[in-house]
């Protein structure tokens, strides 16, 4: 299967056989994770990994109560991370204050799902499937605690990947036309916007 394929057929995932993922398979998913592009090649993310039975039932809870966190045999936690920025700007005696600059903190979150990208497509061509969880967002604090994060870790999104028991056939999109403008921005009027969602 070419690229362009497995990115048109890829769906989320939520229902996982109970079977491990093999540990050269991690690897590779944590090196192309690593290998994301980065703004200023800062890199501003930490990934935790999730496979013990309690860490994964807790995960669960913090999520929501999804059973998809549970089921799956691993879970990454995507921490956008600027502990370690500013530990290192601090030993090269430079004042790193991203965490109270709102374009520090969008440039850092697109690095973190760049990243996580990365990881699913790359877990898509060894017939792994995935999901992202973002209701982790809700509760961050109690997540750092379990988590054992420091001040400026902050878990912001959950991607849970296993071996598919079953995937659905179709997810409903708008067509590439409503999302695209050539050149400038074209204001869509309502009635079109009905329209697109309707067909949708």
């Amino acid at each position: 299967m070419n690229l362009y394929d497995l990115l048109m057929k890829r769906r989320s995932v939520r229902v996982f056989k109970d079977q491990e993922i093999p540990e050269t398979i991690i690897e590779q998913l944590l090196d192309v994770a690593n290998n994301a592009p980065s703004g200023g090649n800062i890199q501003p993310l930490s990934i935790i990994l999730v496979r013990n039975p309690e860490g994964r039932k807790k995960l669960a809870e913090l999520a929501g109560g999804q059973p998809w966190v549970r089921n799956a045999p691993l879970s990454m936690i995507f921490c956008l991370d600027f502990y370690r920025v500013k530990k290192w700007a601090e030993m090269g005696q430079t004042d790193f204050r991203g965490e109270v600059a709102i374009n520090h903190f969008l440039i850092a979150y697109a690095d973190l799902m760049v990243a996580a990208q990365n990881v699913v497509v790359l877990a898509e061509s060894f017939g792994l499937g995935s999901v992202y969880i973002g209701s982790i967002q809700h509760e961050i604090e109690e997540t750092r605690n379990f988590f054992e994060m420091p001040l400026y870790v902050l878990p912001l999104m959950i991607l849970s990947i296993g071996v598919p028991k079953s995937i659905p056939q179709s997810i409903p999109k708008l067509k590439k036309e409503a999302i695209v403008h050539h050149e400038k921005y074209r204001k869509p009027e309502a009635d079109e916007i009905r329209r697109v969602f309707d067909e949708k």
